[in-house]
């Protein structure tokens, strides 16, 4: 299986350190030059940004864990959008079915290798990609699984889910993601990780064997360098049992829906 990775050519630490990881775990990385927004033309930017009342800006509200509001995307996030369109492009054109699109910031898990294996012959038809990462947030996934060794579960994604830096993609899907991301105006993960408003079928596998530095630790060396989001100021939730009691009652308003809300954690 083609394993590509996504780092900056200044980078050259953080390449290594994610190919050490990656070699223990019987993993042969393809090295993907990332694209840095920082050096994106005017014109290339202006593909890419939304006006606030663009219905793209507006999902991008509804559908964000922290109040982000609609905004021109940064130049960070568009080198991103064009950083995988660049790593799947590189898929397309090798002879491989299916493909890890990976960033090079996470760590990965000694499983790793059989478990891409089992998912690439055994699940993957069944889902335009699956993701592989593990997030801070909660999701919702439906509450019937596929049962995988390690006592993982592959259950469907329902709801947004934070981060593209781990993904299992097919071919066919890779094709379709290339036009997507080429002129999205959403945030690499708005776009790919969001089925209540893409229309793709995601598998989400829990645990996950990929984790980002910064949600591992809490904080991190390893902070993105093509580029950060633009920082919004977040919503004090000072009744913070009221916030929880609601957060209960919601979920169990999911149960008869077929929906359970979780956590994703890594392992």
């Amino acid at each position: 299986m083609k394993c590509y990775c996504i780092n900056l050519d200044r980078d050259v630490d953080r390449r290594a350190w994610v190919e050490a990881q990656a070699s223990a775990a019987g993993l042969v990385l393809t090295r993907v030059p990332a694209v840095l927004g920082s050096t994106l033309g005017a014109e290339e930017l202006a593909r890419h940004r939304a006006a606030t009342d663009h219905a793209g800006a507006i999902a991008l509200k509804d559908l964000s864990p922290n109040d982000l509001a609609p905004h021109d995307l940064s130049p960070g996030e568009v080198g991103c959008l064009l950083s995988h369109v660049r790593a799947l492009r590189l898929f397309v054109e090798s002879d491989e079915p299916h493909a890890l699109i990976i960033e090079d910031d996470v760590h990965i898990a000694l499983d790793a290798r059989k478990l891409l294996d089992d998912l690439a012959a055994e699940h993957l038809p069944a889902f335009d990609f699956i993701k592989l990462e593990a997030t801070p947030m909660r999701t919702f996934v439906s509450r019937a699984y596929r049962r995988l060794p390690g006592e993982r579960r592959l259950h469907d994604l329902l709801s947004f889910n934070l981060g593209t830096a781990a993904y299992l993609v097919k071919r066919s899907t890779a094709i379709e993601l290339i036009e997507r991301l080429e002129s999205s105006m959403m945030p690499c993960d708005y776009a790919l990780c969001s089925p209540e408003t893409n229309g793709l079928k995601i598998g989400q596998l829990q645990p996950a064997p990929f984790i980002q530095d910064n949600f591992k630790h809490g904080v991190t060396t390893l902070r993105s360098s093509i580029g950060e989001r633009p920082s919004h100021r977040r919503r004090k939730h000072r009744l913070l049992w009221a916030k929880a009691l609601a957060n209960q009652l919601y979920n169990i308003v999911q149960i008869p829906r077929g929906r359970q809300r979780i956590r994703i954690v890594w392992r």
